[in-house]
């Protein structure tokens, strides 16, 4: 089956330099995923516990942080110096592994995202999430983006303004097949001068489950082989051959008693 969005939320700030606290709300629980889009004028340490995922450093620092299965419900945002910075965060259920990872860069003034495309997916139904990361931005600002066919909007961002402003735009399906993903965004006013766009997928339990089924036809062909062999000793059972051959050995007192009146014909001719 598909992944599942458990939760998300945004944040945005300008004093991450001593590390700024963002609150999730709870704790990760086993197989969900944490997943953290995050743009800002400066780059950004990994946080802990996360792993970087597609990342992109030129005018601005781009990242897709995660991490599975466990984690604090308090997450420390680290940025070299305080400026504008932006998170998109998102929790997903039903996840196996993440799968594939690509960051576009593009400069320029422009009203879209750059052309943007993964290798080939592992498997059908992953999810896949398109992290669109502007930077530099003019007046009047981006606004109402419009995401690629298969593509729901999550969350959209913006801290600051001018050459230091950033904005986040995030969407995500849930059902994306073996071919190449490519999302892209557009917007209204061109006034974002750096462009980029990242994308992770995941594999999603549902493609996990080729393992279990597996298991479970071994077991059941185990089960079938032990009933088998326990039919095999009951009717190979040697009481019955053994309960026909007792009856045979009172014979042998039977020939005895024949010899004894011949002996006493002897006795008599005498």
């Amino acid at each position: 089956m598909p992944a599942s969005l458990i939760d998300f939320n945004t944040f945005v700030f300008a004093d991450g330099n001593a590390g700024h606290v963002i609150d999730l709300g709870s704790a990760l629980a086993a197989n969900e995923e944490d997943v953290l889009c995050v743009n800002s004028n400066t780059v950004v340490s990994t946080p802990a516990g996360f792993t970087a995922g597609p990342t992109a450093v030129d005018g601005q620092g781009a990242y897709i942080f995660r991490r599975k299965d466990s984690g604090a419900q308090l997450v420390t945002i680290t940025t070299a110096g305080n400026h504008n910075t932006s998170v998109i965060w998102s929790r997903w259920g039903n996840i196996n592994a993440a799968d594939n990872a690509k960051a576009t860069i593009a400069t320029g003034a422009g009203s879209s995202s750059p052309p943007h495309s993964t290798d080939a997916l592992a498997e059908t139904n992953e999810l896949s999430i398109a992290f669109a990361a502007l930077h530099s931005l003019g007046a009047p600002l981006p606004t109402a983006p419009v995401w690629s066919a298969g593509y729901t909007p999550l969350a959209e961002t913006l801290q600051g303004s001018g050459s230091a402003g950033v904005i986040g735009y995030v969407a995500y399906r849930l059902d994306a097949g073996t071919a190449p993903e490519s999302p892209s965004v557009t917007w209204t006013n061109a006034s974002a001068s750096d462009r980029y766009m990242l994308t992770l997928t995941f594999t999603t339990l549902s493609g996990g489950l080729t393992i279990p089924l597996a298991t479970v036809t071994e077991t059941d062909a185990a089960g079938i082989l032990t009933p088998k062999k326990q039919r095999l000793l009951v009717t190979t059972t040697e009481v019955d051959a053994a309960g026909t051959i007792t009856p045979v050995r009172p014979v042998v007192p039977d020939l005895s008693v024949v010899v004894a009146p011949q002996r006493a014909v002897v006795i008599s001719d005498g």
